[in-house]
């Protein structure tokens, strides 16, 4: 058995769709881990949206469940592009296992993000000079992986090449530009290294290991369903503009619903759609969340138990989310934190069944699967 601890959600449900992309039996819970015979065992800890004490409590706890499960390895999942408490939480796992070196591998060179020259690159743009620059939450002022990671100052991390002599302790940040770079990294390690990073690093690894790829099937999703887009990113952003100009399915929270007010009306809107057109948006407009000055959390917060009342009055099957904290937020608020994966619709786009929901999700910056798009455009 191998185990997974991630440090959102949707970053848990991508190394659990690509479990399942390469024919492993897959769980992936939210809060206490059950013992299973699952061939993967992925958990959330919602870390990264949690200050740096709360962060590493949760990482304790959740890394002492899964030592005690006895895995073959324990893959700690980051943000590819490194927002949270990256490396505070690699530390603490390295001194629960009783590692003092790491191999850090963020670069996913399948989506466009490199790290070169100890900067880090999304389609050979700066990341400070792109979306994540207004990270609501993560803002990224310098593409410096080390001030990144808030580590300038940290001997103990390292950004190199795979052709650099390795430092005896401390936590090796891997420059890629390729999947020929992460193969060279792995073959360069010993067992005396815990191993962490994102979604390319973890599929070389079950290739390493030898699981083989299954193929992709195509999957009707059931009726009606609900899409809801807690992003800011601009093609999620643009996506929604041209959902609405095509179809009145588009519903952007009311200023009285983010004040914690009831609105009818909102609710009446929304079963209209589901009843006409079997489907249904709930989005934010920027607009109305800057008129009255509402946090990303407490805006988390508010469309949890909205989406939590459309989905009980509704008769909802389907459900559809964007961002790791608004996926973490809603789930948590319907009190679902067992999942079983059933899809792979593309990288990140992961569907999963928990009770008698299915439940799709993928992180912000990611490209919505061609199918679902289809469903709505």
């Amino acid at each position: 058995m191998i185990a997974v601890i991630a440090d959102d959600f949707t970053g848990a449900a991508e190394l659990a769709g690509i479990g399942l992309r390469y024919r492993l039996s897959v769980q992936l819970f939210t809060e206490e881990v059950e013992r299973t015979d699952a061939e993967l065992i992925v958990v959330s800890t919602n870390s990264r949206s949690l200050n740096r004490a709360e962060a590493l409590l949760v990482t304790h706890k959740a890394m002492e469940a899964l030592m005690a499960l006895k895995p073959k390895f324990i893959y700690k999942k980051t943000d590819s592009v490194l927002r949270g408490h990256v490396v505070d939480e690699l530390k603490e796992q390295m001194q629960l296992q009783e590692f003092d070196k790491a191999l850090f591998l963020p670069a996913n060179p399948s989506l466009g993000r490199t790290i070169v020259n100890g900067n880090y690159y999304i389609n050979n743009v700066l990341i400070h000079e792109t979306s994540f620059a207004i990270d609501p939450e993560f803002a990224v002022t310098d593409s410096a992986v080390k001030s990144m990671l808030r580590a300038n100052d940290d001997r103990d991390v390292f950004v190199l090449k795979h052709t650099s002599e390795l430092p005896s302790k401390g936590i090796v940040v891997s420059e890629v530009e390729s999947k020929a770079d992460i193969e060279a990294w792995l073959k360069k390690i010993d067992t005396g290294f815990l191993i962490a990073g994102a979604g390319d690093c973890f599929e070389t690894l079950l290739e390493k290991l030898g699981c083989q790829k299954r193929t992709v099937e195509n999957v009707a999703l059931l009726q009606p369903h609900l899409y809801v887009s807690g992003t800011s990113f601009n093609k999620s952003v643009q996506l929604i503009k041209e959902i609405e100009n095509k179809s009145a399915v588009v519903h952007y929270l009311s200023s009285a619903i983010m004040q914690e007010q009831d609105d009818e009306q909102w609710y009446q809107q929304i079963a209209l759609s589901i009843q006409q057109k079997q489907k249904a948006v709930i989005a934010i407009d920027e607009a109305v969340t800057q008129s009255i000055s509402i946090s990303a959390l407490a805006l988390r917060t508010v469309m949890a138990k909205a989406v939590k009342k459309v989905v009980e009055t509704n008769n909802i099957h389907e459900v559809l989310i964007e961002g790791g904290s608004t996926a973490a937020a809603i789930l948590a608020e319907m009190n679902l934190h067992e999942f079983v994966p059933a899809n792979e619709f593309s990288r990140g786009v992961i569907r999963m069944k928990s009770n008698d929901l299915f439940v799709t999700v993928k992180p912000g910056s990611y490209e919505l699967s061609q199918q679902i798009k289809d469903l709505y455009l």
